[in-house]
């Protein structure tokens, strides 16, 4: 159970006082939807997404991981259905075509991945497989938000609520795989060979 009530930290709004601060953004416990007896792991999922939305974009950002079009085109001759021409298709991929949400959904893997396969590299760590779902760097992830929490970027107003974050979200979600056995589950294009 949380104790939300002992939070201290300045306040934009008298009445609701700051539970986080994430690369300068404030938030209240009622901003997250937290409550005072959140006890699973489920009720922090707000928190944990305010946390490392922000700080991946920002890797992202300063690691220059975005996704270009020569990489997205790859990922559509990967993907591409047997018997369909890649022009076509790459035409039904522009922003105005007929399968844009396809291209979306490839932006947003190649991005996981790059973004998962450069922790990793920098980090290293084990790593966790969970099937249907690109394989994550593990103990990287914890390092990076670590690491970020240590330079002021990430900071919790409640003792309670840092110690509850941490520890829900290093409950693995799979089985975790060692450094060696994830590497190659890691570097494996998510558009498959």
């Amino acid at each position: 159970m949380l104790c939300l009530s002992a939070v201290a930290g300045p306040s934009e709004d008298a009445g609701e006082p700051l539970v986080l601060m994430v690369l300068g953004r404030s938030y209240t416990a009622l901003e997250l939807g937290l409550s005072a007896n959140a006890s699973e792991c489920r009720d922090l999922e707000p928190l944990t997404k305010a946390i490392i939305g922000p700080l991946f974009a920002d890797y992202i950002t300063e690691n220059r991981l975005s996704v270009s079009d020569e990489e997205l085109r790859d990922f559509c001759r990967r993907q591409l259905p047997e018997g369909e021409l890649f022009s076509e298709v790459w035409a039904e991929w522009s922003s105005h075509g007929a399968r844009w949400r396809e291209r979306q959904e490839a932006v947003m893997q190649l991005t996981v991945w790059k973004l998962q396969l450069s922790l990793f590299n920098r980090y290293g760590g084990r790593v966790t497989k969970t099937p249907g779902v690109q394989p994550q760097a593990y103990d990287a992830m914890f390092a990076y938000i670590a690491e970020r929490g240590k330079a002021g970027d990430v900071i919790f107003f409640d003792d309670h609520l840092e110690l509850r974050f941490w520890e829900c979200f290093r409950q693995p979600s799979a089985p975790l795989l060692s450094e060696e056995e994830g590497r190659p589950l890691l570097e494996a294009n998510p558009a498959g060979e």
